[in-house]
């Protein structure tokens, strides 16, 4: 029998991650969309100050949000709903019906059940006595 060794480290070597990806990509069926990153920031308009971001991806027909964040100092302007509505557009632009996000309870699902997202999951004490919810919002 083959002897296995594993490498573990905080961060994956991006020639590693590249082959793993594809050998995904080849199990995949030719008319699914692939893979597709995003990468958004809202600036000011002077000095260009960064005031939020969202970070995700595409795959298949669901685009992810990964993270979304507004600088404190701009919070209750709207620019985490101005970023969340740049993502649907893209996401309708890249042929996908929805978009999800999972968060938690001690963050803001709120904010995105005003944006029309709904939980479809939910993984009970995670953390501790918090939730972590799965959420969803269609836009096609």
């Amino acid at each position: 029998m083959q002897n296995f060794h594993y490498d573990q480290s905080e961060s994956m070597d991006p020639s590693v991650a590249k082959t793993v990806a594809s050998w995904l990509d080849a199990s995949t069926p030719p008319n699914v969309p692939t893979f597709n990153p995003l990468g958004l920031s809202l600036t000011t308009s002077i000095g260009a100050t960064i005031v939020g971001g969202l970070t995700g991806r595409s795959l298949w027909d669901w685009l992810y949000i990964e993270t979304l964040a507004v600088n404190p100092d701009f919070r209750g302007l709207g620019i985490g709903r101005q970023l969340v509505q740049r993502a649907e557009k893209i996401a309708v632009q890249r042929d996908c019906v929805g978009l999800w996000v999972d968060t938690f309870t001690f963050q803001s699902p709120d904010f995105y059940e005003r944006l029309g997202f709904t939980i479809f999951g939910q993984l009970d004490q995670h953390p501790g006595e918090a939730s972590r919810l799965f959420m969803m919002k269609r836009v096609q």
